[in-house]
């Protein structure tokens, strides 16, 4: 059976599916309509997993609205007894609680739905807005706006391009000033964008000052900083050491080498 463990509501930015043409995760034979969309848009991921669903007949093995909340080992990896493991979870709606075993567990939960937030001093007295990419979605809140996003990857840069174009100023805080040669052609056709350093402080009065010594006042602050790991269902006795960055051990970032192949992990490297 695949079960959810449901997580805050997923971000727009920031994971693979928005950086792909819908091509790509078709599998051969598959006939779909997804496949006249040169670009992916906002339905696109659950269009293709329905019709998946649809013709490998998957729908009626997926419990939805349905909470993992424990997955533990019976038995222990040194008994040399086959793996066991038991799972345990609540339907939402009637809140019926049940316990199973099954052989093999598949953790796809992925990593992008605890938000990172970095540690700037003066973040605790600034009065101003500050969010993380998680909880983005358009940039019309912030039209008129000083708007700082914070981390230059791929989430930092596709939301800076998009609040261009309604804010008064985006200004980018990278930690180095050495970016790819496209971002720096798109940085160069808005007169309202600006690449800083990191930043060294937050001030109670809105101004958020630079390492290399320029500062602006802002009206928000964007956090492109990632998301940390977060695994709080499963319990390995330790054999699976789950920390801001890291899950591991893990053969080819899927196989835990003590507990292979009982327990593997899809989707838990990150992509840069």
């Amino acid at each position: 059976f695949l079960e959810f463990f449901p997580t805050p509501s997923p971000p727009r930015f920031g994971t693979p599916a928005w950086r792909i043409t819908a091509p790509v995760n078709l599998h051969r034979g598959e006939i779909t309509t997804i496949r006249l969309l040169a670009k992916p848009v906002v339905s696109t991921p659950f269009l293709y997993l329905r019709e998946f669903c649809q013709w490998f007949g998957l729908r009626e093995l997926i419990r939805f609205n349905t909470r993992v909340d424990y997955v533990g080992m019976v038995g222990s990896a040194e008994s040399g007894d086959k793996m066991k493991w038991i799972v345990r979870s609540k339907e939402k709606k009637c809140g019926k609680v049940m316990e199973e075993i099954f052989d093999a567990v598949v953790v796809a939960t992925g990593h992008y739905s605890q938000p990172r937030m970095p540690n700037i001093k003066g973040m605790d007295v600034w009065t101003r807005k500050q969010i993380h990419s998680h909880v983005y979605r358009v940039p019309e809140p912030h039209r008129d706006e000083v708007v700082v996003v914070v981390g230059s990857s791929l989430s930092g840069q596709d939301i800076s391009l998009e609040l261009a174009t309604v804010a008064k100023e985006v200004h980018i805080s990278s930690k180095s000033l050495e970016i790819t040669e496209g971002l720096s052609k798109v940085i160069s056709k808005y007169q309202n964008l600006h690449l800083h350093l990191q930043i060294e402080s937050l001030c109670e009065d809105g101004q958020v000052l630079f390492v290399d010594g320029s500062s602006v006042i802002a009206d928000s602050i964007i956090y492109c900083t990632g998301y940390s790991y977060s695994l709080p269902f499963l319990d390995t006795k330790g054999m699976i050491v789950v920390d801001d960055d890291r899950v591991g051990p893990l053969y080819e970032h899927t196989f835990p080498p003590l507990l292979a192949p009982s327990l593997s992990f899809f989707m838990i490297h990150k992509y840069y």
